[in-house]
């Protein structure tokens, strides 16, 4: 294996995590996403898409265990911060929820990776909200970083949130970073989103 920034494992382990969790965030978000008409992976794959997620998840974490297993609880951890205050079905609030798979993330990849893992997540969750904003407007009651700050004001935090986390941890953010910007830039072309600025 390659090592160095072109360390195989870091790649393929990056892009498996990222793609459980896209395969993830279209399962829970199905059915605003069915109300906007977007064509997602849950449209086509239905309920193969949790278990093409935890075979991705598996793969991911194997390949590299700390980065894998820290962004993964830290995709989960920004997913759940978006509505603090909400209770789930564990009985925990989001905000709770959060916490703890922060906690989680660090855990497993330490403070440099956990912080990254959570810093490149929280960008990429503010930015995927820009790109957001035009749909999710035809949604009552559905709030994201772009609605709360304005576009231009929730790009800069996302760009700064990459930036921090390229800082704690380059090879992994910046992987991360060029993975996340792919799906971003496919789920942009595929859903006919608008444009960010």
């Amino acid at each position: 294996m390659c090592s160095g920034f072109f360390n195989l494992n870091l790649i393929a382990a990056t892009l498996l995590v990222g793609i459980a969790v896209r395969l993830l965030d279209d399962y829970i978000d199905r059915q605003q996403d069915e109300l906007l008409g977007k064509a997602t992976s849950w449209h086509y794959l239905q309920g193969a898409s949790l278990i093409y997620a935890m075979v991705s998840l598996a793969l991911g974490i194997r390949l590299d265990p700390a980065w894998g297993a820290a962004l993964f609880f830290a995709a989960y951890g920004i997913g759940m911060a978006s509505d603090p205050n909400s209770m789930l079905p564990s009985h925990l609030s989001g905000g709770l929820e959060f916490l703890l798979a922060s906690l989680l993330a660090i855990s497993v990849g330490g403070w440099s990776l956990g912080l990254a893992a959570l810093s490149l997540m929280l960008g990429i969750d503010i930015i995927d909200d820009c790109l957001d904003l035009a749909q999710e407007s035809q949604v009552v009651s559905v709030q994201n970083w772009a609605s709360l700050y304005g576009r231009g004001p929730a790009l800069f935090l996302g760009l700064l949130a990459i930036l921090s986390s390229i800082s704690l941890a380059w090879q992994q953010a910046l992987w991360g970073a060029i993975w996340g910007g792919v799906f971003l830039i496919f789920s942009w072309l595929r859903e006919g989103r608008g444009k960010c600025y």
